[in-house]
């Protein structure tokens, strides 16, 4: 027993105290100053945190032995030897105690009156629980006191709640020490049953069975209750942990409960307990399809054959497309190579509302009639779609260089001057922005008032020509020159050369010069300004240079000055030919399809995907999309850019694949008409059904049942947590399977045990993930035995130490657990004591003196 403290530096603050004695300012009584320097004594303790350590005492000692029935062979020999190598070290018996998972061996130490407890796990036969075991243990160790436990085990714990136990044994400082036996039993043993998140009738179901163990020639085959055999795998080499992947095609909507067993040379094993697992899947009911078509006989019959059971393609040839077209039994339509004239507005604004508000899938295809070829532009429809159509006629505008020569001479004062800047901001103002322009200016010297370039620049352009001024001379032929060598370096479709002026120029050889310039293909126009309605040299050089020539008398005549002709080229929407494809996009639009098995197309609608879009299927060179999808609100929308029945993929009625991958792309795009989304959680013995609201049926109230095993349901209560959110809870066993049919608006219209009703989804909340019996734990989900012994500070022996003698590992005989007991609340408590004690007494009135008796 010990005195420690927390803050030792505070002791410091002791050393003045002393100095209490000698202030001027002292207390006058010697009982005063007695007190106050032990009240600040006091206080000087309390906040040094001084502790009391003590041990606790002897040391209790626990063994959890693992005897379950994973441990086998060499592995339950090896925990044997631990019993009695613990045994052997005990100093204390009645401070010890065993805890045994599974039947306690014949014979050894393990007599009730050995130990001071002997403590059995319910059903120890079946379940082994390390979480419960070392819940057992910490039991038996008192509070305060010092103790170990001695772990021998597998790890192989059918639960996985472990967490809170390790936790309050690391709090109390009581160390595990662990052996691992080891794995015991190397026969393959099933581990693992899982599905894809959704089954449906007719379409395949991927299944993925998990084995562990050491095996050859096992075979895995899936099978339901009445001994239907569903998939049978190859013979496999099983060597540690392997995953097993099954496919086959559910026929019935329901509640389907699959076995599946691990078999050798075609017989069973007679281990089911090792072999066989069991889990209950949904499977939903087909979907239901809109075919909405018009170029393609039969299309309807066509694509439901194609794309198989799983689908239920409605053929709406017969409907009447309006506004108020019902859609709500449906979850995705089809528009197959129809033209806008004969999907009109109304619908067309109807159908992009249920996508984008109630979820419903759309998937848009064709060829000649459809995308922009069949009407589509500008159209709601096309507002919907992934891509952007590309026209099938196209405005061409080539590109000009312009080059605009202005007489800024003293001659062009006054209005001329102004009517020059008007008609050349005329002339550029019919340029694109890729199209050049330059401004060069002549006044007895020439000048770039503005150079080359884009005539998207306005600012600059609208400032060079209001810089202009008229004064100088007129000297045109070097402005000629100068905008010839300009343009000789650009590369442009058509090349022009404008003069404005009044036509009082110098005499000059412009004849050889604008032939010179004609002959580098570039066009030399004139423009006479002034009250003057003719000047045969500016005629002369507009015919030189084959270009025109015009008069501006006045602002009121400003003529039109044509550089260069557009043109319109038609472009065929749809190309035909040859056309190798490339595969893109995730795996969930291939699934185990082979994508670089797709055949070449024959013809395709050129299009371009739109930022956000997502590209799964293009033409190999040219990056244009075959197959874009995207998120429109809450539905789904997808194009495919050819006729999925016609020319266009005549080469793909012989891959074998094709029906698998459009059912997959019509699965992913179908939207899910549900106003809500069902989402089951479990917490222990806690199951809770959560349903969020989507779209804007407000009206609509989840409603859901557990059901039983004949088809029975027990309607679940929901209570809304807010307007789109609401939650019901029931206790259920953890250990246990649970089946719910939900739906909106009200009670199922089904039998029961039948299929779910449109609007009806089926759930399956299988067994807690941590929770598996005694021979199906998954190696992957066992105790991490050596990370429990670093945890707790104990100490870890593996497997690879079996042929030495296992050692219970005790703790050093000074490593019993410490007692702490805080003693700053009593010196704190002193101190308000002495406080108070010191304020009386100086309270207190003093004996008056005597006064002294004169002779």
């Amino acid at each position: 027993m010990s005195i420690d403290f927390l803050r030792p530096l505070f002791l410091l603050l002791l050393l003045p105290l002393p100095l209490l004695w000698f202030l001027p300012r002292r207390p006058e009584r010697r009982v005063q100053a007695i007190l106050r320097t032990v009240l600040l004594a006091s206080v000087v303790l309390a906040l040094s945190g001084p502790v009391l350590v003590s041990t606790a005492g002897a040391r209790f000692d626990v063994l959890v032995l693992d005897l379950s029935a994973s441990v086998e062979g060499a592995s339950r020999e090896r925990a044997l030897r631990v019993l009695d190598q613990w045994g052997n070290t005990l100093e204390d018996r009645d401070r010890a105690a065993v805890v045994v998972i599974g039947p306690a061996p014949a014979s050894g130490p393990l007599l009730p009156g050995d130990f001071r407890q002997l403590i059995h796990l319910q059903d120890p036969v079946s379940t082994s629980s390390l979480s419960a075991a070392l819940a057992a243990a910490e039991r038996q160790i008192p509070a305060g006191s010092a103790g170990l436990i001695t772990l021998a085990s597998d790890g192989l714990s059918t639960d996985r709640r472990w967490g809170p136990v390790v936790q309050r044994l690391t709090a109390r400082g009581i160390p595990v020490a662990v052996h691992d036996l080891g794995p015991g039993d190397s026969r393959p043993r099933l581990v693992g049953l899982a599905a894809d998140p959704q089954l449906r009738t007719g379409q395949t179901a991927r299944i993925e069975v998990t084995v562990a163990g050491q095996a050859g020639g096992v075979r895995v085959r899936i099978s339901d209750t009445q001994g239907r055999e569903w998939a049978r795998s190859e013979p496999l080499t099983i060597a540690g942990r392997t995953r097993v992947a099954l496919e086959f095609e559910p026929t019935e909507a329901g509640f389907l409960t699959l076995i599946a067993e691990a078999v050798s040379d075609g017989t069973a094993s007679a281990d089911p307990a090792r072999t066989t697992l069991r889990r209950t899947f949904a499977v939903q009911a087909p979907l239901r399809l809109l075919y909405l078509g018009d170029r393609t006989e039969s299309g309807a019959s066509h694509l439901g054959d194609l794309l198989g059971r799983g689908f239920q393609v409605v053929d709406g040839a017969a409907r009447t497309l309006n506004a108020t077209t019902d859609l709500t039994g449906f979850d995705l339509v089809v528009i197959d190579d129809r033209p806008a004239s004969l999907l009109p507005e109304p619908f067309q604004t109807h159908l992009a509302s249920a996508v984008q508000k109630d979820g419903l899938g759309l998937l848009f295809t064709g060829g000649k009639a459809s995308f922009g070829t069949g009407g589509y532009d500008h159209s709601t429809v096309a507002g919907l779609l992934p891509v952007d159509f590309i026209q099938r006629t196209e405005k061409r505008d080539p590109s000009t260089a312009l080059a605009v020569i202005i007489d800024t001479s003293g001659s062009m004062s006054g209005t001329r001057i102004e009517l020059a800047k008007q008609i050349t901001r005329l002339a550029i103002r019919r340029l694109k922005a890729h199209d050049r322009v330059g401004i060069v200016e002549f006044y007895g010297n020439k000048h770039w008032a503005l150079p080359l370039q884009s005539a998207a620049n306005k600012i600059a352009i609208d400032r060079a020509i209001g810089r202009m001024q008229a004064v100088g001379g007129t000297v045109m032929y070097p402005a000629i020159e100068e905008a010839f060598y300009g343009l000789k370096n650009v590369a442009t479709r058509y090349k022009h050369i404008l003069i404005i002026t009044d036509a009082g120029v110098e005499d000059a050889d412009y004849e050889s010069l604008v032939r010179l310039i004609a002959k580098d293909n570039i066009n030399v126009s004139t423009v006479l300004v002034g009250a003057q309605a003719h000047s045969q040299s500016l005629v002369d050089i507009a015919s030189w240079g084959r270009g025109r020539f015009y008069a501006a008398a006045d602002r009121y005549n400003l003529p039109e000055v044509v550089l260069k002709q557009s043109t319109t080229l038609n472009l065929p929407a749809y190309k035909s030919g040859g056309f190798p494809v490339i595969g893109r996009g995730g795996p969930g639009w291939w699934g185990e399809l082979d994508r670089t098995a797709v055949p070449a197309l024959a013809g395709y609608v050129e299009t371009q995907t739109r930022p956000g879009a997502e590209t799964v299927l293009e033409v190999d060179g040219s990056a244009h999309p075959v197959l874009a999808s995207w998120q429109y609100g809450l539905g789904r929308v997808t194009t495919f850019m050819t006729e999925p029945l016609g020319e266009g993929t005549a080469a793909w009625k012989d891959w074998n694949g094709y029906g698998r991958w459009l059912a997959r792309v019509v699965s992913r795009t179908a939207g899910d008409l549900r106003p809500f989304r069902f989402e089951v959680t479990r917490q222990d013995h806690r199951l809770v059904v959560q349903a969020r609201r989507y779209g804007d049926r407000t009206d609509a109230v989840p409603v859901a049942s557990l059901m039983d095993g004949a088809g029975a349901g027990s309607p679940l209560v929901f209570h809304a947590r807010s307007a789109d959110h609401f939650v019901a809870e029931r206790v259920a066993d953890p250990i246990q399977e649970v089946r719910l049919r939900a739906s909106a608006g009200g009670p199922r219209t089904t039998a029961p045990g039948a299929g779910p009703g449109r609007g009806e989804v089926l759930l399956v909340s299988p067994p807690s993930d941590d929770v598996a019996s005694e021979f199906q734990v998954d190696p992957e989900a066992a105790m991490d035995l050596a990370g429990l012994a670093r945890a707790t500070g104990g100490t870890y022996a593996g497997p690879a130490d079996a042929s030495a003698a296992p050692r219970a590992l005790p703790l050093p005989a000074d490593a019993n657990s410490l007692s702490l007991v805080e003693l700053w609340p009593y010196a704190a408590g002193l101190a308000l004591l002495l406080y108070l004690t010191e304020l009386a007494v100086r309270r207190w009135p003093s004996r008056p003196a005597t006064a002294p008796v004169r002779p």
